[in-house]
């Protein structure tokens, strides 16, 4: 009985440091990416920061809606011991695939009106917009591995994952932003490898660490993951609307410069309403 006791705290204790781990670095996460975001406007101006914000919000909701619920699915089968890590991750590849096939042949039947359509007072290259869309299956896989990574119980890669992403993205910025400086294409560059660069590290680890093959197709598997995932995909989708629709209604009834003033601002909101309160 005293066994069982001092193993069940043993197990809170263990499970209450993971979990102010991963709050502190999620937090950290807000005046890194305020410091990156003024550093951003400061360089481009607000009508820049506008149009990167745009983009941005374009390819996370595309990203949400093509992954279909499956990190949920991903969290619920880890825990049941019914797919392995690897194979859970393989067979979301052929999703990330699929889906970015399809949204890429649709922008290139229907990607001119789209730009008129968003980008009514200001010039948006398809060359840009092509650049942007190559970040949707790096969103769809960093999403995903962060939830293998905290359904596995790996809050150590989770958090560095977490970190390095803030980090590189201040130093690419100054880099394509600052020092060379490439204007919106140089932010997009800088938004995309921060995502790019620790998820190739961390894929390099868990192949390092796995004693099976990742490459473990199997429709059974994805066919669960979309019959569980889709059940929860309506809250999902709800939460990333909410959150990005508005930089929507802010470019098309105010204009583009107000997406980026707000970008900064609604940065300053969340990491305040993040801290916790007695």
């Amino acid at each position: 009985m005293v066994c069982e006791e001092a193993a069940l705290r043993s197990k809170s204790t263990n499970l209450i440091r993971k979990s102010l781990e991963v709050f502190t670095t999620n937090w950290l996460q807000y005046p890194l990416g305020l410091l990156a975001n003024v550093i951003v406007i400061r360089s481009i101006g607000a009508e820049g920061k506008g149009v990167v914000v745009l983009l941005i919000s374009i390819v996370t909701i595309l990203s949400a809606l093509g992954h279909l619920g499956a990190p949920a699915a991903a969290v619920y089968y880890l825990r049941k011991n019914i797919y392995t890590r690897e194979k859970l991750i393989s067979n979301f590849l052929v999703l990330v695939f699929v889906f970015s096939l399809f949204v890429s042949a649709l922008f290139l039947f229907f990607g001119k009106w789209f730009l008129q359509l968003l980008f009514q007072k200001i010039s948006v290259s398809p060359r840009l917009m092509w650049l942007s869309l190559a970040g949707i299956p790096i969103i769809m896989l960093f999403n995903f591995i962060n939830a293998i990574l905290l359904g596995s119980g790996l809050s150590k890669l989770y958090i560095k994952l977490v970190l390095a992403k803030s980090v590189i993205y201040i130093a690419t910025v100054l880099l394509f932003v600052v020092a060379l400086p490439l204007g919106v294409t140089g932010a997009m560059l800088a938004t995309i490898l921060a995502l790019l660069i620790p998820l190739a590290m961390i894929f390099r680890k868990l192949l390092k660490d796995s004693s099976e093959s990742f490459w473990q197709i199997d429709p059974n598997c994805i066919s669960s993951m979309l019959s569980f995932g889709i059940r929860q995909h309506p809250s999902t989708i709800g939460a990333i609307f909410f959150n990005y629709g508005c930089n929507f209604l802010l470019g098309l009834f105010i204009d583009i410069k107000a997406v980026g003033y707000y970008s900064v601002a609604v940065t300053v909101y969340y990491g305040i309403i993040s801290i916790p309160r007695s």
